[in-house]
């Protein structure tokens, strides 16, 4: 059977995985931080004989065989519930973004909501993993599989080439040598693509015959799907790219652009907002209800961080909205978490209050008990939370889930913003 073979695949490459982890989970705060690109700052990795272990080796994603408790596509992350390994025991949230892949074994791309209770998958999703239960994470890519004849793919991401052409994965668990006649395709468009258009970052779903159990293990590919780019947008006539908010957000988009709260912003909508671009929407959102400019905020006040020079991120700092992440570092290009944001939100809203001597939103105590993952809230960001939560500004990523460490994409962003906005306007 073809599912047999694509489990004893999937085993091996499993195998591979626990090989090249060793044992090398670690807890930071409240996440479990297997880092798909760690530093060394953000983690040491050490094996059973207590030699360090280059962060190279791990594995780009994390592979499981569920069946479907739940989909919810209302939510304001979609997301997916499942029994890992079939057992409700074992649950994992999986939220699905517009990088997330979608299709049937065989690389037909499928809607999110053609996945229904009791689906079979498996799943590809994000080293990183929540502390909450169920725990969460983001799903790269779902293969729906419809029969035990499906034969389905393998999700890598592509590093450098060898010598004789082959093509090394980023976390060099693997080296491709594609089979004559092997397919290359593209993720849901008809581009011709090509051997040539897979470099180094590219993501790809893999279809294979056969891989060695060696380290790299050897697998030559019958065809490959090229998933899109980190960056994802399209060519506009002028050749450059024009990047589109998703359907369910043009409209809060456009609502926006039009009242200026997008001013000085990097469009592409549906990759992560970083800490630096967070900031500048928020000091979008406040300086018209003040009638000031960020540069009337900042005034001769000198620069509020070293690695930061941006007029906005000074009106934040200067207006309490931001405090850095400690000896005057910003770490303005580092991704910003949902709790980040609330605690952002919190305290614009609170300054504009001060100031202008108006109640924008009803208090709310910190009690968070109502939300399963309540405990991965950091104790700092409990009072924006709760307070956005009880106002109905940030609603969460499903019933009873909060995700406060998850990222969030620039379009999920801008209509949080924008509700912050409409309270004060």
């Amino acid at each position: 059977m073809k599912i047999q073979k694509s489990i004893r695949i999937l085993a091996a490459v499993l195998a591979i995985a626990m090989i090249s982890m060793f044992s090398l989970s670690v807890f930071a705060d409240d996440v479990m931080l297997i880092a798909e690109n760690p530093t060394e700052e953000d983690i040491m990795l050490i094996d059973d004989s207590s030699e360090e272990v280059s962060p190279e080796a791990m594995p780009s994603s994390v592979t499981v065989v569920a069946d479907i408790a739940e989909v919810n596509t209302d939510a304001e992350v979609p997301y997916i519930l499942v029994n890992v390994d079939g057992e409700e025991a074992n649950q994992l949230h999986l939220h699905i973004s517009e990088e997330t892949a979608l299709i049937k074994a065989d690389g037909t791309p499928i809607a999110l909501t053609d996945l229904t209770k009791e689906s079979i998958i498996v799943a590809y999703h994000s080293t990183m993993v929540t502390r909450s239960l169920p725990p969460q994470s983001t799903a790269f890519a779902v293969v729906l599989l419809e029969s035990e004849e499906d034969f389905f793919p393998i999700y890598m991401v592509a590093g450098d080439r060898t010598e004789d052409g082959g093509i090394v994965t980023e976390d060099g668990n693997y080296e491709l040598y594609p089979a004559e006649g092997c397919e290359i395709v593209p993720y849901k468009t008809r581009n011709i693509v090509t051997l040539q258009d897979i470099n180094a970052g590219t993501k790809l779903l893999v279809w294979a015959d056969t891989m060695t159990m060696s380290i790299p293990a050897l697998v030559n590919p019958t065809k490959i799907m090229v998933l899109p780019a980190a960056v994802s947008g399209t060519p506009a006539a002028s050749g450059a790219i024009e990047f589109i908010p998703s359907e369910w957000a043009k409209a809060e988009v456009a609502k926006a652009d039009e009242f200026g709260l997008l001013e000085g912003l990097a469009l592409n909508y549906q990759k992560n907002i970083t800490r630096a671009e967070f900031a500048k929407l928020i000091v979008n959102c406040v300086t018209p209800v003040l009638g000031l400019s960020a540069e009337e905020i900042v005034g001769d006040n000198e620069a509020q961080f070293t690695d930061a020079d941006d007029v906005a991120i000074d009106a934040a700092a200067l207006l309490g909205i931001v405090n850095g992440v400690g000896d005057k570092q910003f770490a303005p290009e580092k991704e910003i978490t949902r709790q980040e944001i609330a605690v952002m939100m919190h305290r614009a809203i609170n300054t504009v209050s001060i100031l202008l001597e108006k109640n924008y939103i009803k208090t709310a105590t910190d009690d968070l008990s109502a939300y399963t993952d309540a405990a991965s809230v950091a104790d700092w960001a409990k009072a924006g939370v709760a307070t956005l939560a009880a106002n109905n500004v940030m609603k969460g990523t499903g019933e009873g889930v909060l995700s406060p460490l998850s990222q969030t994409t620039v379009e999920q962003a801008i209509l949080l913003a924008a509700r912050i906005f409409d309270l004060m306007k």
